[in-house]
């Protein structure tokens, strides 16, 4: 008995030292790229101080019962905000959309067609689509009148795809940053107005470079969205979290809200390592919309969770009415 109440006071002061330490150096996450890096893990600091603490406190350990709660509730203040902030109402309806990862060796092109049978959605976007993909969706085209996929030929899987049932009005083809990685952008019009989305996928932040340039991308981005007017949404993999020195920088300067906030972290990647699960597929709003809704999907064979949004015009939007190009269709 004895023998096992030293383990289990050992396991605990193990996953407060993973905490401080991960809590600690997340702190450095704009001065170091290991410190980035850190910064995702906050539901893990927070389940790590959450299971040590009744340990040190049945053995009576202040030293270590003071240092979990202090750490816990420091990563506690930064979650809380996700499930404490609601959206405002609206009278308006609103869109749903379907964000999924695909992953571009995933073959469960039934998985993801049911899903979108069951779900209904007015927009899908896509990403990681490749040739494969493009053939299994080919059925999507008699749904939805707009679609447009970007094929991408580098390494890795950098397609994107749209459908949509709503009116399009314009849609472009960009890239951001040094990586030039391919980004989609449609104008499409809800309740007669216009509505800008942005779809894009920066690189992965597995090594120093790759997180500038994940950075670089993510900078130019903001750049973009804030020359644009009228209502915006950004949504996709953008291989940050809400709590990264990166997202901060996006959501501050383009004044964009987490769709989050209100519904939760629903983390989405990876899937199969429930407890290392992170929020990195994203949907970000301007303030003249809503987000009515927010859930995590089932999976559907990739690597992440999708998301699905319902996104709705404010009641006190002042929004242009969409304008009169003829609505485009591939």
């Amino acid at each position: 008995m004895e023998r096992s109440i030293e383990i289990l006071i050992l396991i605990a002061r193990l996953l407060t030292g993973m905490a401080v330490a991960g809590t600690i150096l997340a702190c450095t996450r704009r001065l170091w790229w290991l410190g980035e890096l850190a910064c995702h893990f906050r539901m893990q600091y927070l389940w790590m101080s959450t299971l040590s603490t009744p340990v040190f406190l049945l053995m009576n350990l202040v030293p270590e019962l003071s240092l979990t709660i202090a750490i816990g509730m420091g990563n506690l203040c930064l979650i809380l905000p996700l499930y404490a902030l609601r959206q405002p109402k609206t009278e308006y309806k609103g869109a749903r959309l379907l964000f999924v990862n695909l992953l571009f060796s995933n073959r469960a092109y039934g998985r993801v067609l049911r899903l979108i049978k069951e779900t209904n959605p007015d927009l899908i976007v896509l990403q990681e689509v490749n040739e494969r993909w493009v053939g299994a969706l080919r059925s999507l085209s008699r749904s939805y009148p707009f679609h447009r996929t970007i094929l991408y030929s580098g390494p890795g899987g950098f397609g994107i795809g749209i459908w949509s049932r709503l009116p399009v009005h314009s849609n472009e083809l960009t890239a951001f940053g040094i990586s030039k990685l391919p980004s989609l952008v449609i104008r499409y019009e809800q309740e007669g107005r216009m509505i800008t989305l942005i779809t894009t996928h920066p690189l992965a932040p597995t090594s120093p470079r790759q997180a500038w340039l994940r950075d670089d991308h993510l900078a130019e981005l903001t750049t973009f969205i804030r020359m644009q007017e009228g209502p915006i949404l950004l949504i996709g993999d953008l291989n940050t979290t809400s709590w990264s020195a990166a997202f901060e920088d996006l959501v501050r300067m383009t004044r964009l809200s987490d769709s989050r906030k209100g519904f939760g972290v629903q983390a989405t990647w990876p899937v199969a390592i429930p407890w290392a699960r992170i929020p990195i597929d994203h949907c970000l709003v301007s303030h003249e919309l809503v987000v009515k809704h927010r859930r995590r999907g089932p999976g559907v064979g990739s690597d992440h969770f999708p998301i699905l949004v319902e996104v709705a015009l404010a009641s006190n939007g002042n929004i242009a009415p969409a304008s009169c190009k003829k609505t485009v269709q591939y």
